[in-house]
Parts: C-alpha cells; structure tokens; sequence
C-alpha cells in the first residue's frame, strides 16, 4: 500500500526539483525536520515507533503519520496529521499533496506540533504535573489512614 501511496504522489512532482530521501541515521534531526516540507512517519502499531513521531514533532516538523500513530502520542488533530494509508492510500496521497503546497497550513501544524511537545510532552511539562501531584499527595496525606 505504500507504494501506492508513492506512485502517487511521485507521479504529481517534478523530479528534477523534488527529494526524496529513506533514512537510517541522521546527525541532526532538527536539521533534517526544518530542511523538509513534510515528515511522514507511519506507525502501524503503538510499539517503539511513536517516539520518532515525538522527535519529529519537538525538532519542528510538520508531521504527517497514521491514524495509529495519533492515538499513541495523543496527539490532537491539529497538531498531526492522520492518515488511513492502508484503506485509502488515494486519500492520503491527495492529503500529502495538499500539504506540500500549502505553505500557511504547514507552518499551522509545526507550531501546534510544537506547542503539543511544549505542553504535553516535556520533561518540562512532566516535571510540573508530578510537581503537582506530589503538592497534592502532601497536602492531602493527613485525611488518609495509613
């Protein structure tokens, strides 16, 4: 199916200008995320994968994934993409084709990608809720029976 999705959306680009690339390792995924268009990580279960979808979402990208994907990070739909690349690979490469010429829409779902890490996903932002619970364990320990 992902081929389908490939041909696709490879048959609608110019070859001599586009870029495609399937990567392994990367020195900088920073560098990588904020040099492309789009970053389409497809997870199909919630095993492991989901934590490239974190990383392309703090490194800034506009992350395209699966409907899988999605609920394993909690992601809100304005934050990531979801697509159904298996039951309507049409659908997902008219979505990836969308996206690539929408610069507004893309740069919408960086920051909210962003914004999602900063306030949901952060050791930051996990450092403050687990603040706040320890606050509210010590606050309430004397109304419970030990």
């Amino acid at each position: 199916m992902r081929l389908g999705i490939t041909v696709r959306v490879c048959a609608n680009l110019d070859f001599e200008d586009a870029l495609v690339t399937k990567l392994d390792l990367t020195e900088s995924l920073q560098d990588l995320c904020s040099a492309s268009k789009l970053v389409v990580v497809p997870v199909f279960d919630d095993r492991g994968a989901t934590i490239k979808l974190y990383e392309a979402l703090a490194a800034g990208g506009t992350v395209i994934s699966t409907e899988v994907g999605c609920r394993a990070v909690g992601a809100p739909s304005e934050a990531i993409v979801g697509l159904d690349m298996i039951r309507a690979p049409e659908h997902a490469a008219e979505t990836i084709l969308r996206l690539l010429a929408d610069d507004d829409e893309r740069e919408s779902l960086k920051r909210r990608g962003r914004d999602f890490i900063a306030t949901q996903q952060s050791t930051v932002s996990y450092a403050l809720a687990m603040n706040r619970v320890l606050l509210g364990v010590s606050e309430k320990r004397g109304r419970f029976v030990a």
